[in-house]
């Protein structure tokens, strides 16, 4: 039984090799340039399908041809009339492919001209949105006040703990900024940092022109205190004033802050912290 079924498949193989070019003659040397092109023929899919076919079916048309012009045989007919259909769709997918290339080719060129753009566009936006906002930069400064120049450099600088600035005269020449003062470990971290936040705000103002026309800037801090009898209050912790001549005769990038009891031309600070 297994003899026979050997025997079939045998009998197969030869007779659909027989319709194979290079396989049909029975030679080794035929057979290995068969190979050789029927595996070349294979990596065409890689390319694409139309050129496997067309690959593929060459070799056929030309046998089938040569055997119908010999012996006129059904079977050579038959054959051509099968590779030459798988010849022309061959033909037809490959003319296929350029169209395809240049649609693609065309959506690519169109999504980089929309990016293009778009990248325009922003950039246009993030220069007009900057030449507006350096205007109203420019304008800020052309319309500020001592007391504006302060308010917006404190806010920035104290955040949450901004209280208020305000003028002290009715001539708009003594400006007082009022905070409050940050909690701390001790009493004397507490007024360290107090006298650290009179220098920080002075070291970003008194380069400002209109900060300069004062005749005097104190910096007033508050903060809660609690007495004897349990009673809590919020009230002030440590003035500091300094006049325009003290100002500018200080050297901000060395002066230590410790030092404002010393050069300051009024200085409080609450009794608590002297204990």
């Amino acid at each position: 039984m297994a003899k026979s079924v050997e025997e079939t498949l045998d009998n197969i193989i030869k007779k659909v090799s027989k319709h194979i070019p290079g396989f049909r003659s029975d030679k080794k040397w035929k057979k290995i340039i068969a190979v050789i092109y029927y595996i070349f023929s294979l990596l065409m899919v890689t390319v694409s399908i139309g050129a496997l076919l067309i690959m593929v079916s060459i070799p056929f048309i030309l046998f089938a041809i040569v055997d119908i012009a010999k012996n006129k045989k059904k079977s050579a007919i038959m054959v051509l009339v099968i590779t030459i259909i798988a010849f022309g769709s061959g033909i037809a997918i490959e003319s296929s492919q350029p169209n395809d290339k240049g649609s693609t080719s065309k959506s690519k060129v169109t999504l980089t001209s929309k990016k293009l753009a778009e990248d325009k566009k922003a950039q246009e936006d993030a220069k007009a949105k900057a030449e507006s906002q350096k205007k109203a930069e420019e304008d800020a400064i052309k319309n500020s006040t001592p007391e504006s120049v302060t308010t917006t450099s404190a806010k920035k600088l104290f955040k949450n703990k901004f209280i208020s600035v305000g003028y002290a005269d009715n001539a708009k020449t003594n400006l007082v900024l009022t905070v409050e003062a940050s909690e701390n470990l001790s009493n004397s971290l507490i007024k360290h940092g107090m006298q650290r936040d009179v220098q920080d705000i002075v070291k970003k103002l008194y380069k400002n022109e209109k900060f300069q026309t004062l005749n005097e800037f104190t910096v007033i801090h508050k903060m809660n205190f609690v007495d004897t009898y349990g009673n809590k209050s919020f009230n002030k912790a440590q003035s500091v004033t300094l006049s325009a001549a003290t100002i500018q005769k200080i050297n901000w990038s060395n002066f230590d802050y410790s030092n404002f009891p010393k050069v300051a031309d009024d200085y409080y600070l609450h009794p608590c912290f002297y204990k």
